[in-house]
């Protein structure tokens, strides 16, 4: 198999073109968002086969993995694929009374940025097919990268062009949904690249994810309308505003929630039901 890289000026089509197509007889890799449950069941068994084969989550019977908050109408799951294969998924979800993913880890420090009045939106359930490939040295070289990476074709350069990029659907996700401030965790060393590609500071101490195997993962935050303010603009955060991308993209996407997910997404529903036995809780 050909791998191939999203170059610039492709980036640049209208979202709503996004259709699997060929340039030069190779797969051009598109990212949208998941409208049906296909894609979405598509996108979440690539984050069950490259956390499992990680050694972060444990084989289950369904194979896939997602959590409880983004099976509810407020997420939206984003995914590149590259013809009928998804490469690469990265899952939004906006804040709402049953909270998000990690404040399984970090609600002290959630709770407290909702106090100021603050929406939050958190941006999990990242996956790459070629993640694993020389994970060793994933770190050093994405703490380097900067714009002119995005269209090399190296593995490393692969996945960090594919997180941008979906990272560019979920930030005008958020801005569609009035999110004032955005919040995810990475591994404690990968901080530094996205405090330079999108302004995120870290916000308290590393801790071991519950539902990752232990994995040390820290909270990173990044308030919109301060980091706008910066100058120059962090280079992601830039690539992000000059493509914008429309609110319609994100009208038809696949939203679920407990009472209809045993009838229309039974892999889904199963999967709940075993890894988390509280799930309907979370609407």
């Amino acid at each position: 198999m050909v791998a191939t890289t999203c170059h610039a000026d492709l980036l640049d089509q209208p979202v709503e073109e996004l259709i699997a197509s060929r340039t030069r007889g190779h797969w051009v890799t598109r990212y949208r968002t998941a409208h049906n449950l296909k894609d979405l069941t598509k996108a979440w068994h690539l984050v069950y086969n490259v956390y499992s084969d990680a050694g972060l989550i444990d084989p289950n019977p369904y194979a896939i993995h997602t959590t409880p908050t983004a099976a509810t109408d407020r997420a939206a799951v984003f995914f590149g694929h590259r013809g009928p294969q998804v490469d690469s998924t990265l899952t939004a979800v906006v804040d709402g009374s049953s909270g998000l993913p990690l404040d399984c880890m970090f609600k002290p420090e959630l709770d407290a940025m909702r106090q100021d009045a603050r929406r939050l939106m958190e941006c999990s359930l990242f996956a790459h097919r070629l993640q694993n490939v020389s994970a060793a040295s994933v770190i050093p070289v994405w703490n380097r990268m900067g714009e002119e990476d995005l269209a090399r074709t190296s593995a490393i350069s692969q996945v960090g062009s594919s997180l941008i990029n979906l990272m560019r659907l979920a930030f005008w996700y958020g801005v569609n949904n009035s999110v004032t401030d955005f919040v995810l965790t990475v591994p404690a060393g990968q901080s530094r690249f996205f405090k330079r590609a999108y302004g995120f500071d870290t916000v308290g101490s590393p801790r071991n994810h519950p539902v990752l195997n232990g994995k040390r993962m820290v909270l990173i935050h990044a308030n919109l309308e301060s980091n706008l303010r910066k100058r120059p603009l962090p280079f992601a955060l830039r690539y992000s505003l000059e493509r914008p991308i429309a609110s319609d993209e994100f009208l038809h996407r696949v939203r679920l929630c407990p009472q209809t997910l045993s009838v229309l997404a039974g892999q889904i529903d199963g999967f709940l039901r075993f890894q988390y036995p509280d799930w309907e809780l979370a609407a």
